[in-house]
């Protein structure tokens, strides 16, 4: 029989899950969620408008926890970002959060596409620096 090796755990992608859980007991979540009601069971979604009750809506970030532009930088921005104040939250319907997040998606691919090549080009400029200065030599 062979033995199973143990999954290798990626400790940055567990703790990040970890203090996603953590912000759902975040007070001041709560209150923005209380901010958002105007009548009992109805939420104003922030994008459209419309009224939505409790299990049609999503409580979001208004500034994304994680940069699309910069990427993961580290867990202070991120924590400080997760565990923002009650300004910091506002009230989706699902299809608008749904677009929001594929608009931030398309963002960080873009961010992404634009950085890869970027080294590209200077690992190539580099190359050709050096061959140009051998020629020189």
């Amino acid at each position: 029989m062979s033995e199973k090796k143990p999954k290798k755990v990626n400790r940055n992608t567990w703790v990040k899950g970890v203090l996603r859980s953590a912000s759902f007991r975040w007070k001041p979540r709560g209150e923005a969620l209380k901010l958002a009601r105007v009548e009992r069971g109805k939420y104003l979604c922030k994008m459209c408008g419309d009224l939505f009750g409790p299990k049609e809506i999503i409580l979001d970030h208004i500034e994304p926890v994680v940069d699309p532009k910069e990427g993961f930088t580290g867990f202070d921005s991120f924590i400080e970002r997760l565990f923002c104040d009650v300004e910091g939250f506002q009230v989706l319907c699902k299809v608008c959060s749904d677009i929001k997040t594929e608009v931030e998606d398309k963002m960080r691919m873009h961010y992404k596409t634009q950085k890869e090549e970027y080294h590209e080009f200077k690992k190539r400029k580099k190359k050709l620096d050096k061959s140009e200065s051998e020629e020189l030599e």
